[in-house]
């Protein structure tokens, strides 16, 4: 499988089967329009060089399936559309006429793709919710970001280049075992996500709360400057999912807070809900995530409605903290576990279902 992409992140898998080939030029603060602008020419041009008639592309977001539609169409390629995110809420664009005009695009592009791919069921109300549109469920699955372990296997985890990360990370972890509670956050830093109220925890309560954060742009709460006054704070780095195990072997908590101030959130499909049931850790969330019902339901986290930085707030989450952490929450989680223990051999079988029904469709029209 081919995988025509600007961004040059590490590759899902190092044992995977797909060739990246990539934009030529990286994507940066330098010249970033131009090279946009030759992104635009370069993404149709590889449909017309590459793709042949009942080949399938799928385009991810709606800058690609803008730029690539049309030649798609005129190639008799099935055409998928997975929304990863609503573009609107996922570029912050909040002048009201651009934003009705972009969802009502998205729509359109909804209606005329041979199949769209969303993460959570919770995205099929957001158009309705902004734009008064129902979405017709005839050509859209629902596949979740459930966490998928056949991406990595412990030989990989062997073969992760940076020893000296681990080595840091064990040193730090031993010089921590006497704080009651370690939480880890895995992901993009964002400061959307509470995490300066995360490392203000830390700070407040050094005794008792230990940190362990990864992931890119750390600029935006800091966290070097965290790491190095602090050594209950540690900052593994960016990541790829094949760490995923190491980092979540040793942290009592995944912190997952999202704020109920930012419309998407309350349509959110995160990662670190499936985590948190594969890796059997509890999770600290808001209840504006569509999962959280289930998660109280479960008992397998923190539901919060907001953050206060008062004392007696704080002290109240600790101790919620520490009552979770000698529970037993395997029970619950493994009933769940196992409604995704074959989730993508399942909706594999229902996509190429879907891939086939419109290769049928596209015979007819012909």
């Amino acid at each position: 499988m081919y995988v025509y992409t600007w961004e040059r992140g590490e590759k899902r898998n190092i044992n995977d089967n797909y060739i990246h080939i990539y934009f030529p030029f990286i994507k940066n603060k330098v010249n970033n329009f131009i090279k946009y602008v030759l992104f635009i020419v370069w993404v149709p041009y590889k449909i017309l060089l590459n793709v042949k008639c009942n080949d399938v592309i799928i385009f991810m977001d709606l800058e690609t399936i803008v730029l690539g539609f049309v030649t798609a169409k005129l190639k008799k390629a099935v055409i998928i559309w997975d929304i990863v995110d609503p573009f609107c809420e996922a570029k912050n664009i909040n002048c009201y006429l651009i934003k009705k005009i972009i969802q009502y695009i998205e729509f359109l592009f909804m209606k005329i793709a041979d199949i769209v791919i969303v993460p959570h069921k919770c995205r099929i109300d957001y158009y309705y919710d902004e734009i008064n549109k129902k979405i017709d469920t005839d050509n859209l699955i629902v596949i979740e970001n459930v966490f998928d372990p056949r991406i990595f296997s412990f030989e990989d985890i062997n073969k992760i280049n940076n020893k000296s990360k681990i080595e840091k990370l064990n040193k730090f972890i031993n010089s921590n075992k006497n704080r009651l509670i370690l939480i880890g956050y895995f992901g993009r830093i964002d400061s959307r996500k509470g995490l300066k109220y995360l490392l203000n925890l830390a700070i407040k309560y050094p005794d008792f709360i230990g940190l362990v954060i990864a992931g890119k742009n750390i600029n935006d709460v800091g966290i070097n400057f965290y790491t190095k006054i602090f050594n209950n704070i540690f900052y593994w780095g960016e990541f790829s999912q094949i760490e995923l195990p190491i980092l979540y072997k040793y942290i009592d908590f995944i912190w997952a807070y999202y704020s109920p101030e930012i419309k998407l959130h309350k349509y959110a499909a995160p990662n670190k809900y499936y985590e948190h049931l594969y890796f059997k850790k509890p999770i600290i969330t808001s209840r504006v995530m569509p999962q959280s019902e289930e998660i109280s339901r479960m008992n397998s986290g923190i539901i919060l409605d907001k953050l206060e930085e008062s004392k007696d707030f704080m002290d109240k989450l600790i101790i919620e903290m520490e009552r979770l952490k000698r529970s037993n929450i395997y029970q619950s989680i493994n009933k769940l576990q196992k409604t995704y223990l074959n989730y993508y051999d399942e909706k594999s079988k229902e996509l190429i279902w879907m891939i086939k029904s419109a290769k049928k469709r596209n015979k007819i029209s012909d």
